[in-house]
């Protein structure tokens, strides 16, 4: 199993808690739609009644250099970033 720190930002970060990133744990070779998958699941454990796993879905995953497309594999232990879609002007 490796450990992925997810950054929540945006309408995310109401799940926060009292850290800044929440901890999904998945095989090697998970995806990143696996990850938002495992991400929604324990969001939802944790924060009843939980709604936004649409905005999960729609949001971008990214690392420190890029943003990852859904299916991107994942090898080792890292912390990515989940970004929600903005609107506004």
């Amino acid at each position: 199993m490796i450990e992925i720190q997810v950054r929540l930002f945006g309408a995310l970060r109401k799940y926060e808690g009292s850290q800044p990133s929440v901890r999904v744990e998945a095989p090697a070779g998970v995806t990143v739609a696996a990850v938002k998958e495992r991400l929604a699941s324990q969001l939802r454990a944790a924060h009843a009644p939980f709604k936004d796993e649409q905005l999960i879905q729609d949001s971008a995953i990214a690392n420190e250099t890029q943003v990852l497309q859904s299916s991107t594999v994942i090898e080792r232990s890292c912390t990515l970033a989940i970004l929600p879609p903005v609107c506004g002007g």
